[in-house]
């Protein structure tokens, strides 16, 4: 079984507001491209964090 690829924001919003459910393959989607975003804000809180301990050092 291949996995479907991540939604794009745009996909997101419009899947969030329809009016039916989501299919399964749409609810993978969804939580593909939330897990994404997720992880690209956990490494740009990583890198700030580690800039603001450079920062703080100086």
């Amino acid at each position: 079984m291949t996995m479907p690829n991540p939604m794009t924001a745009e996909e997101a919003h419009a899947a969030l507001g329809k009016a039916d459910p989501l299919n399964p393959v749409e609810t993978a989607q969804l939580l593909r491209y939330l897990k994404r975003s997720n992880d690209d804000l956990v490494g740009k809180l990583r890198q700030l964090k580690s800039e603001m301990g450079r920062m703080g050092r100086k």
